[in-house]
């Protein structure tokens, strides 16, 4: 991870960013903010939380005046490649624990809720606007592993997802050799 010389700094890196998804027959929107530890500017290590922010109604919903909503979070590691460059390619993957759950547009009626494990592998292409600042738009891959919940299952969120989101940060700190 340090590279030639031996010695570096790790820098730091916070990536907000925006997913969109068709699941279920129904339209998903949600926030992912990721954020970690950035190596030789090639390597990212650190965590990620995702929400849903629209009420998400997949087809298969039984219940009258209710939407689902999703949330996970969990392990984020990503490879950049030819991070100098002005455009370059970024692969990040997420790996987590995540739970769906009903809620009532009016009134407090409890559905309960059902966990999973996810993982969502995706291809980033980033500009470096700034030497602090990469735009980044691409694809990623939600998979969760299999739940029954209020007639929903992994097959209603596992599905493909475009991304958008800014990386801010410190990228590449290595220290002079000595």
């Amino acid at each position: 991870l340090a590279g030639k010389g031996g010695g570096f700094k790790p820098g730091f890196t916070i990536n907000p960013s925006i997913n969109y998804a068709r699941a279920g027959k129904g339209d998903l929107l949600s926030l992912n903010l990721a954020a970690g530890l950035v190596f030789n500017d090639k390597w990212t290590i650190g965590g990620f939380y995702n929400t849903s922010v629209n009420d998400f109604r997949p087809e298969k919903l039984t219940v009258a005046g209710t939407y689902a909503d999703v949330r996970y979070g969990g392990l984020h590691l990503e490879y950049t490649m030819q991070a100098n460059k002005v455009f370059h390619l970024s692969f990040p993957l997420q790996v987590g624990y995540g739970e769906i759950e009903l809620d009532r547009e009016e009134g407090m009626q409890q559905f309960g809720e059902e966990q999973f494990f996810v993982v969502k592998p995706g291809v980033m292409g980033e500009v470096n606007i700034h030497h602090n600042i990469r735009l980044q738009a691409g694809v990623n891959y939600r998979i969760a592993s299999a739940f029954e919940y209020q007639n929903l299952s992994a097959a209603d969120i596992n599905t493909i997802g475009l991304q958008l989101g800014l990386r801010v940060g410190i990228f590449h700190k290595k220290q002079a050799a000595k």
